[in-house]
Parts: structure tokens; C-alpha cells; sequence
């Protein structure tokens, strides 16, 4: 048996396919907060008072009797050739089947086509009759205000979307347009074997936008290599190939060979200058710019709800339930706050009453995190909405000097988070030693606490969740304090 994911890992890359057929599936770690299925709030959307519920190891025969009894079917199953795949709603119009796919996202985009098309090809396969393509997704304008309304969370759509989020792909003429013969590629999949495989080759793909799970098992040579070896030279395309060609250094790099930025240039440096590149100048001169006392160090921990739980709440909304504060002006204090449940106001009090009126605000990627968490306060609780400009306007991103080439360690390797860059300032200081090390980690933790667990528990895990968010605020501190040893300034 067979699914539309292993054909897709079969076109993708023949290892990639019989590697995911002999090994674990990697722990699943939900990034969306869901607190219902998609089945069941698509069946409230679209009105089923009576169904066929299909279940896994369904036969053929037990969707195909349904399909003459009831005038819906849920999660039917159905095989050809092995290929087995999963409906999430059929509906018999008096004519044909029109099918239901389902989207846990707001704009679904034309990446979901072929997988659509190659299950619908198994449907036509078995003889059976179809009529209008629909996805339901959810929608985007929905604003949470009293009792969920099913009807308005989730949209039914005939499209696909763009990267502008604008109905591009009419689905029935697509699914038509786009449909191809599984039968040879599934053929070729029986088939398959290790012995039959070419060496494995490198390609853009093993380490695109997601690097490939098994991109380890694959290329084991490139896990031992040096700090200063030249595959951790950043964005640039042709490090492969200057490594194949025995260029095996950051300082070897072939200058007609890298697109010339400014990481680049601070890594090369570095190798070139016994491990740490440091622009003082500049450095020294964006500190003095932008750093004034007292310091705080800011981090939040939020979750992501894919059906909002609360007032003013959208699909996919953030709701922030943590943050660390660590305050210096001389000496270093620390601030904290954990909520549960719907603690936004309780949070944004909080944190307006422990962060000094004037100073710095140290945060780290804040377009992304801190700042945007703000603007969402903002929205909502608009009566602070000046106290929110404030903040935010004497934020201080820290990841911009490594982002501008400022500093480069060879012990970063290429990467530039937090993590790893506390790491390089004390290698005594790892968040591996946490019982709750990364930020998914994070909110699994604090999602268990709305769950029936014992105190002790309870006690453990808040105490973990505190742990990892001021080990995040502690380590900007250890910037700043690194920052101003490199530039030879005196710590206040």
C-alpha cells in the first residue's frame, strides 16, 4: 500500500522515497493550536446531518456500499493499484460526486494541485463519476466575537490562490487540465530498490527552502567538517562546487565564486584572522547610536490558534502567553510572567508595569516576534495603544549587527541564532541543558497545562517554560556584555 506522499517522494528523489519507506515517521510536532478536527468543523460548514464515516483499512467495497446509501460520505477510502487515498467529503449532486478537499490554512495555494489531481485520478480510475472540485479553507475576515460561528470560520472556495492571495486556479478545470497516468510511475515504485539506485547526488533540492531529512544519512562527509570549512559560507551557490574542486576553506573561497555580501566577507575574514571577525568601528558606533540605559532584554512565547478560542481573535491568530524581562542599569534583575488560558490584557499590564519608562528594549529578530506581537496588543487593547508605540519605538533588534556583517565567530558555523551564538560566548551555557530546549517545545509544554495533569506536574512545567524564556533574555544580555568586550567599551 501506497500513498500520494510516497509518489510525490518517489518523483522528488528515488533515495528520499525508500529511505521514508524503512525508517520512523519523525515525531510530529503541531505548530497550529487546533482545538477540533478539520472533519468536524467541515461538516458543520457544510450542514451534514447524515453520513458514511470511513476508517482506516477500509475496503474498496465499504465506499463503494456507502456511496448507495447515504448521500454523503466522509473520509471514505479507496485503492487502485495500491494507491490509497482519503476524501475528506464526497457529496452526491443527483448526477455526480462533487468532492471536498479541506485546508487547515487561509489561502490555499496552487502547490496543493497535483496532489488533489493525482487523488481524484484514483476515483476515475475506479469508474467513479465526478462533478464540481470545492476546498474549504478558513477565512481570513472571520473575527471571533461571542459563540464560534462555524458557518463564517471556514470559507468554500472553487480556487486556488496566488502568492498574493487571490483566486488564481478554478479547481474543476485545473483538476481536468492537470490530470496524469499514475499507472507507469506506480509500476516503476513496485520495483524500486537500493541496488537499482544511482549514487546519490547533491542537488538544490536536499537543501532548498527545507533541508531534507535524511540530508545527514546522505552527504555524512559534510558533518565533521571544520568551523571554518567553506560549506558553512552563507547563501551562497556555489560552495559545493568549490569544495569539490578542493577549496575547502573560508578562506579559500574563489571571490568569482560568492555573491560578495556582507556575511560572507565577515566570514571569510574570520577565517582569515584566527577565527572572529569584528567590524569595531562600526559596531562600536551602532552600540553608541542605539543603546541607552536602563537596558531590557524582551522575549515572548506565544501560541498559534488555527480556530480562535477568544474575543477578537482571527483564524491563525497569535495568542501570547509568556514573557522574560531582564532589566540592567548596574546590576541585572529579572521579570517574568506565564498566563494561562486567555491572559492578553493580564500580560500587556504586566509587562507595561515591570519595563522601565525609558531605555533600550533588546529584543532579537524583532520584525518578526517581539514587534508584531505588539502591533496585535495594539489592535485589541487600543487604550494602551501609546504605551505600545513607545515600546516599540525604543526597540533594539541585536540581530542586526550579525545580520550586517558586524561579527562572525567560527564557532557559529553558518548560523546565526541565538542558540548558537550564546553558545560561542560560553560554551558552559547550552540550551541543551533544559528540559524544555526549543520554542515548539515551548508551546507543547504550555498547551499541557490547560490538559488535566497532576500539580507536581503542573509545578515542573511552569518552572521548565520560565527556564527556557529567561535563558532567551539572559543571552542577550551576554551579547551586549560580548558586544562592548569586542569593541573594547567599558560596561556600565
Amino acid at each position: 500500500m501506497i500513498h500520494i506522499s510516497d509518489v510525490n517522494n518517489y518523483l522528488q528523489c528515488k533515495h528520499l522515497y525508500l529511505k521514508t519507506l524503512s525508517s520512523d515517521k519523525p515525531k510530529f510536532q503541531q505548530f497550529i493550536h487546533m482545538d477540533e478536527t478539520l472533519s468536524l468543523i467541515g461538516t458543520r460548514k457544510l450542514g451534514i446531518k447524515e453520513a458514511f464515516f470511513g476508517q482506516r483499512g477500509d475496503p474498496n467495497e465499504a465506499a463503494f456500499a456507502a456511496m448507495k446509501e447515504f448521500e454523503w460520505l466522509i473520509k471514505a477510502r479507496f485503492e487502485y493499484m495500491e494507491l490509497r487515498v482519503k476524501i475528506p467529503f464526497m457529496h452526491h449532486n443527483g448526477k455526480a460526486w462533487d468532492i471536498y478537499f479541506i485546508r487547515n490554512e487561509l489561502f490555499p495555494k496552487e502547490d496543493n494541485l497535483m496532489y488533489m489531481t493525482d487523488t481524484l485520478w484514483v476515483l476515475r480510475q475506479l469508474g467513479i463519476t465526478l462533478g464540481a472540485i470545492y476546498i474549504l479553507h478558513f477565512n481570513s475576515t472571520y473575527q471571533r466575537q461571542g459563540d464560534l460561528d462555524y458557518d463564517q470560520l471556514l470559507t468554500i472556495s472553487e480556487y486556488l490562490y496566488n502568492q498574493n492571495n487571490h483566486p488564481s486556479v478554478h479547481l474543476t478545470d485545473a483538476v481536468t487540465a492537470r490530470t496524469r497516468d499514475l499507472t507507469k510511475i506506480i509500476e516503476h515504485m513496485r520495483t524500486l530498490n537500493r541496488e537499482s539506485l544511482p549514487p546519490v547526488k547533491r542537488e538544490k533540492k536536499c537543501s532548498g527552502r527545507f533541508q531534507c531529512r535524511f540530508y545527514t544519512e546522505c552527504f555524512p562527509e559534510e558533518q565533521n567538517v571544520p568551523d571554518n570549512s567553506i560549506l558553512h559560507l552563507l547563501g551562497c551557490e556555489y560552495k559545493h562546487q568549490m569544495f569539490n574542486d578542493g577549496k575547502l576553506y573560508l578562506r579559500d573561497s574563489d571571490l568569482d565564486l560568492i555573491e560578495g555580501t556582507r556575511q560572507q566577507y565577515a566570514q571569510i575574514m574570520a577565517d582569515r584572522n584566527n577565527g572572529l571577525f569584528v567590524d569595531k568601528m562600526n559596531l562600536k558606533l551602532w552600540l553608541n547610536d542605539h543603546l541607552t540605559f536602563p537596558l531590557s532584554f524582551l522575549d515572548f512565547e506565544w501560541d498559534r490558534y488555527g480556530i480562535p478560542p477568544y474575543d477578537q481573535m482571527k483564524p491563525f491568530d497569535v495568542l501570547l502567553f509568556q514573557y522574560s524581562l531582564h532589566v540592567y542599569d548596574h546590576e541585572l534583575r529579572h521579570r517574568e510572567f506565564i498566563g494561562l488560558e486567555d491572559c492578553r490584557r493580564e500580560l500587556l499590564e504586566s509587562l507595561l508595569n515591570d519595563l522601565p519608562p525609558s531605555g533600550s528594549v533588546i529584543v532579537f529578530n524583532a520584525s518578526g516576534g517581539e514587534e508584531i506581537r505588539l502591533r496585535e496588543l495594539q489592535v485589541i487593547y487600543p487604550e494602551y495603544s501609546a504605551q505600545i508605540d513607545d515600546i516599540i519605538s525604543r526597540m533594539v533588534d541585536f540581530s542586526i549587527p550579525f545580520n550586517l556583517g558586524m561579527v562572525y565567530h567560527l564557532k557559529m558555523r553558518g548560523s546565526y541564532s541565538l542558540k548558537r551564538i550564546v553558545e560561542v560566548i560560553d560554551d558552559k551555557l547550552s540550551y541543551h541543558n533544559l528540559d524544555i530546549p526549543q520554542a515548539l517545545d515551548a508551546v507543547d509544554g504550555w498547551r499541557k497545562l490547560s490538559k488535566s495533569i497532576s500539580d507536581e506536574e503542573e509545578k515542573k512545567l511552569i518552572a521548565d517554560l520560565l527556564a527556557y524564556c529567561a535563558m532567551d533574555t539572559y543571552s542577550l544580555y551576554l551579547i551586549y556584555r560580548w558586544f562592548m568586550e569586542l569593541c573594547q567599551m567599558e560596561v556600565n
